[in-house]
């Protein structure tokens, strides 16, 4: 029983030492793409342990420790496995394309890290350098008014499977202001700090597996839906001070700073003003592990 009890302490302490490192930025958390490409090495892993005696309770405390070195002292050695010159595309659309007055984006990436440009004088302007992945897709599809930009980049099938944890995927992405934006993300693992505040943003959707996530929204026009979910990692986002707003957070392992935004009731947190405004923000935040933060600036 002590023994059960000494490994379930250590995983909370290693957890908490992980985010601790990751906040000061001494630990990269793409370190967890390792896990993501090796998961079932670990299901092997555990199942000898389990057979030895040893239990699953340490197990994660290896892994857990593991990760720590592995983000802390050999970041360097993981992103060196992606190797050659890094390739770098832009991507903008025909100057005389006139016939779009909305833009739905979506974006399919392995391993990004991701930046907001100033707003284009063309419909949208996408910089991507990459190494060790596949050439990016971008097509632009107009039905209606209504211009569908897709994104999508990966590791290349024939390279050498560790290669994806030290994969460089650079994306900067901006639009016309004028234009209102439906964005949706999909990653694997991400470093990301998004700065929205210059773009007529109508929905954002951001799913990623592993990663630390800044956002910065500005003033919505009518109910602008956000959703954002991370399995392992940190999310901050940043909302007008007098913009009506509306969270509702679900953090499984981590702690939850949502205080400044308003009333709770259970994991949803609603400022005075959300039920009779036209114009408000109705975020939903879920992180598997990981912090959640949501503040007013």
């Amino acid at each position: 029983m002590r023994r059960s009890r000494l490994a379930g302490g250590l995983v909370v302490l290693l957890i908490g030492v992980m985010f601790l490192l990751a906040n000061m930025g001494y630990l990269d958390m793409s370190v967890w793409a390792l896990v993501g490409r090796f998961w079932p090495a670990l299901l092997v892993i555990g199942g000898v342990m389990l057979l030895l005696g040893v239990g699953f309770r340490w197990f994660l405390v290896v892994l857990l420790a593991a990760l720590i070195v592995l983000g802390t002292i050999g970041g360097p050695i993981v992103y060196g496995w992606a190797t050659g010159p890094l390739t770098n595309a832009v991507y903008v659309p025909d100057p005389d394309r006139t016939d779009v007055t909305e833009l739905r984006v979506e974006m399919h990436l392995d391993v990004p890290m991701m930046r907001v440009l100033p707003p284009t004088s063309t419909l949208y302007r996408v910089q991507v350098g990459y190494r060790s992945a596949s050439e990016p897709q971008v097509s632009l599809d107009v039905r209606d008014g209504t211009g569908f930009l897709t994104v999508r980049q990966a590791l290349r099938p024939q390279t050498y499977v560790l290669s994806g944890a030290g994969t460089r995927q650079n994306v900067e992405f901006g639009f016309r202001n004028d234009l209102p934006v439906e964005l949706w993300v999909k990653t694997g693992v991400t470093s990301t700090n998004l700065d929205l505040r210059a773009y007529d943003l109508r929905r954002m959707d951001f799913d990623t597996g592993v990663g630390n996530v800044v956002m910065r929204l500005g003033a919505p026009t009518g109910t602008v839906p956000v959703n954002v979910t991370s399995g392992v990692g940190n999310v901050e986002l940043y909302v007008p001070r007098n913009t009506a707003v509306r969270v509702t957070a679900d953090a499984g392992v981590g702690a939850r700073d949502i205080g400044q935004i308003g009333n709770r009731s259970g994991d949803t947190w609603t400022d005075d003003s959300f039920g009779g405004a036209t114009d408000r923000l109705d975020i939903r935040v879920s992180a598997g592990v990981g912090r959640v933060s949501v503040k007013r600036y």
